[in-house]
């Protein structure tokens, strides 16, 4: 997922890592751990936040990636086996889906 400072953001679910990588050339500027199992990513632009679903905890976690270094700003309880995330660019919602049957949850942080 690319945010605006033209990184690429993805989540490493064995090693139970945030990256960012730029492109051109190939570097990783940012690396975070976040324990839990971390699967869907979606990134909220106007906020410069990562929200990253945690499918062994049921929680996503909403990780300022602005600055050098992630910095934890959000975490949430969520529906079981949370598997995708979205955020609605305008309001900041973040909406996360359940691969289990388990619903879909909406929240605004």
């Amino acid at each position: 997922m690319p945010d605006r400072f033209g990184r690429l953001l993805v989540v490493d679910s064995r090693g139970g890592e945030f990256i960012a990588f730029s492109i051109n050339p190939l570097i990783m500027r940012q690396r975070y751990p976040v324990p839990g199992t971390p699967y869907g990513i979606a990134y909220d632009a106007k906020r410069d936040i990562a929200w990253i679903t945690l499918t062994e905890r049921n929680e996503v976690v909403g990780l300022n990636v602005a600055g050098g270094e992630p910095t934890e700003k959000h975490r949430f309880p969520t529906v079981r086996q949370p598997n995708t995330v979205s955020v609605d660019q305008e309001t900041g919602r973040v909406t996360v889906t359940s691969g289990d049957n388990g619903g879909i949850q909406v929240i605004s942080p």
